[in-house]
């Protein structure tokens, strides 16, 4: 329907009113001739309708005919607004220049997008595939988008995917970053598991392997818990890849500071906004300059101009100054300890969230101007982790680390790689 409206509006149409004479018959006249009307309206003895421009001199054959009187009301369109600038030779030059400056400047990039990317910079992505011919105000017919997603992936670490697509005058680059993938061990790998953090071990679960320390042992980051080589009845080692769960227990200290005075803004809701335009490396302001009195909080941003949806060759960069004063609060105890609180609350979600908190023993004090939070947490987790077994030459021959730890778990008691200071009341369990 759009596309309908605007080719009648380059066209031009009009309005027109039939009154008296066959109204009846000048309709069926209309149809019979196939002169296409539309907006029809009748009141009384008065017909009034829309039709093309070019089609109303058809009319008058028609208007004899039927003895009707027609009178145009109201003309739209291209060719009679034209025609009210046609003595003004300026203007349709002026027109005719923008859409011809237009048509070519589409033809250039204008704007590059970078998505996708969350730990690498969007500059990194943009200087290498400058490096390769993408950059502003380069023609689009030159780019060789094959080639480059290619060569992206070789010259830029830690992208796995790239994308290059061309919409109009702006370029989207979309990429996906590789992921370090786990260090997994095959299950026909042969592995012994170790612990991966230090503390006591309050569960111990095994599925494979023969088990070097139990229930109650200390265990240090590095120390074995379940051997992968175990031994038969027949005094035959067996190289295995061992799996287990180990939960061990162990206690860390967190520190919050907070201090009691601070010096806080507090925005007046003032807010300067002044914009200019980056033209090819050339800022010019589009405000006239003033100095700003008081204090204010800058905020940047870019934007590419466009028109008719068509990118221009041009960045608009707007900046807003909130204005704010400063003012100096002192924290009671109360208030430093909320705040306190909140802060430990944020660690232990970001920096233990595989660990379950048995326990919390929270101390408080204040430490000249500042309030110290310390807590004493004690957390469960499982520190299992697999250890591939090196082997020397044929595979039925370990290492000699290997053999020691099997000799260890054919005697039943823990290997000498067992952490030092374990109990004896533990070991006797």
């Amino acid at each position: 329907m759009i596309i309908v409206k605007f080719i009648r509006w380059l066209r031009g149409y009009v309005r027109f009113t039939a009154t008296g004479g066959f109204v009846e018959r000048f309709l069926n006249l209309l149809a019979v001739n196939s002169i296409n009307v539309w907006g029809v309206r009748r009141s009384g003895e008065v017909f009034q309708a829309y039709m093309l421009a070019s089609d109303y001199k058809r009319l008058r054959c028609l208007k004899r005919r039927t003895g009707v009187r027609l009178r145009i009301t109201q003309k739209r369109g291209m060719p009679f607004g034209a025609r009210k600038y046609r003595k003004r030779i300026g203007v349709l030059v002026g027109i005719l220049s923008c859409l011809i400056f237009l048509g070519i400047m589409s033809n250039f990039v204008w704007e590059i997008e970078v998505t996708g990317n969350e730990n690498i910079e969007p500059q990194v992505i943009l200087s290498q595939l400058e490096e390769m011919g993408l950059k502003k105000g380069v023609l689009k017919s030159s780019l060789d988008t094959r080639y480059m997603e290619k060569k992206a992936l070789v010259d830029i670490e830690g992208i796995a995917w790239m994308g290059i697509s061309v919409q109009g005058s702006r370029v989207v680059v979309d990429v996906k970053e590789s992921t370090e993938a786990p260090e997994i061990i095959p299950m026909d790998q042969p592995c012994n598991v170790v612990a991966s953090k230090s503390g006591q071990i309050v569960y111990l679960e095994v599925y494979e392997g023969q088990a070097v320390l139990k229930k109650g042992d200390t265990v240090k980051e590095g120390d074995l818990v379940v051997s992968g080589i175990t031994q038969d009845k027949k005094g035959g080692n067996t190289i295995k890849h061992a799996m287990a769960k180990v939960i061990a227990r162990y206690t860390t200290q967190i520190e919050v500071k907070v201090p009691l005075k601070q010096t806080l803004r507090n925005y007046t809701g003032n807010v300067v906004k002044r914009s200019s335009v980056d033209l090819f490396g050339v800022k010019m302001p589009l405000y006239i300059a003033t100095k700003l009195e008081g204090q204010y909080e800058q905020k940047t941003s870019r934007s590419q101009a466009s028109l008719f949806g068509i990118g221009l060759p041009f960045d608009v960069i707007e900046n807003e100054y909130a204005e704010y004063t400063e003012s100096n609060v002192t924290y009671t105890e109360e208030q430093a300890l909320k705040l306190a609180e909140a802060e430990l609350k944020k660690k232990l979600e970001a920096d233990y969230k595989d660990s379950e908190i048995v326990s919390k023993d929270i101390t408080t004090g204040i430490e000249g101007e500042t309030f110290v939070l310390r807590a004493k947490c004690v957390f469960e987790e499982d520190i299992a982790r697999s250890e591939e077994i090196l082997m020397n030459g044929s595979s039925g021959e370990s290492s000699g680390d290997a053999s020691d730890g099997a000799s260890d778990e054919k005697s039943g008691s823990p290997s000498d790689e067992a952490p030092e200071g374990t109990s004896d009341e533990a070991r006797s369990e």
